[in-house]
């Protein structure tokens, strides 16, 4: 009589090894909420699609209107004006007023990029890079 199960080899160490237990998977969440499953007709798992929201109206032109529309090259000497217009007050500080109202957090992105550019002589350096950027790098704020 041999040890051995009918079918079963001695010299393959395979034969040995028990058969490994199938393990089954944890169920599955939903990715949603419950409240957007609860809806009815809805598909299991909250996966229905919500419909495209509708094209806005575009609106016309007033036809009454004496102007002529406006070029682009008279678009683009009003947003220059703009410009110049809320970057009126900085010019009209003196440094150390811009220094003051830089590190109180008063100033624009636009209006510290002007002064960066405009007079970079003035603007405090740190390592060679601008103080208000580095203001704004997490190293540097820890």
């Amino acid at each position: 009589m041999s040890a051995t199960k009918p079918g079963r080899e001695l010299a393959s160490p395979d034969s040995r090894r028990r058969p490994r237990a199938t393990r089954s998977k944890p169920p599955r969440m939903p990715r949603f909420s419950s409240d957007a499953r609860s809806t009815p007709g809805a598909p299991a798992g909250g996966t229905h699609r919500v419909p495209d929201p509708q094209p806005a109206r575009m609106t016309q032109p007033d036809r009454d209107s004496k102007t002529p529309p406006e070029t682009w090259w008279e678009s683009i000497a009003r947003a220059q004006r703009a410009r110049e217009g809320r970057l009126r007050a900085l010019w009209q500080m003196t440094p150390a007023q811009r220094i003051g109202a830089m590190r109180r957090g008063e100033l624009t992105y636009e209006q510290l990029a002007a002064w960066s550019a405009r007079h970079p002589d003035e603007v405090p350096v740190v390592h060679g890079e601008f103080d208000w950027i580095l203001a704004k790098v997490p190293e540097v704020c820890e």
